[in-house]
């Protein structure tokens, strides 16, 4: 298992922590698998309001080649998927971004913690959050 801690500087100010789940098979004649690598998660726009839409990347590759898919989850707003505005989660998308909108009670949360998991459809796997500020 690794953890990877690091400030992401560029579209947004974000924080990243990437875990990789090591993989591994009983099958000796199967081709070696690796754990996809996630490099970034960054978000735009930087500043982000009340009744707002932000979009995320998810920057990831497999070194093994096998397409990705991506889990994406939200703490609180909406995400878009392609039927519409999904609560809180959206699973087996091939897309590494995703558009994402706020709530529009000036009330709600200060922050929003936004979790991607990129999978390579073999069992391994790789997660990252960022915390994006609501500026009220």
């Amino acid at each position: 298992m690794r953890n990877i801690r690091r400030s992401i500087w560029g579209l947004g100010i974000a924080s990243l922590c990437a875990h990789c789940v090591g993989c591994s098979s009983d099958d000796t004649t199967a081709p070696p698998n690796s754990d996809p690598i996630i490099t970034a998660v960054r978000f735009f726009p930087a500043q982000v309001t009340p009744a707002d839409s932000f979009a995320v990347f998810c920057t990831a590759h497999e070194p093994d080649g096998d397409a990705l898919l991506y889990d994406w989850s939200c703490t609180s707003g909406r995400i878009q998927g392609s039927n519409g505005l999904q609560p809180l989660h959206l699973n087996n998308t091939t897309e590494n971004v995703r558009v994402f909108y706020t709530s529009d009670d000036p009330n709600g949360p200060t922050s929003i913690r936004v979790d991607v998991v990129a999978r390579d459809g073999r069992g391994c796997s790789a997660s990252a959050f960022l915390m994006v500020d609501v500026t009220r």
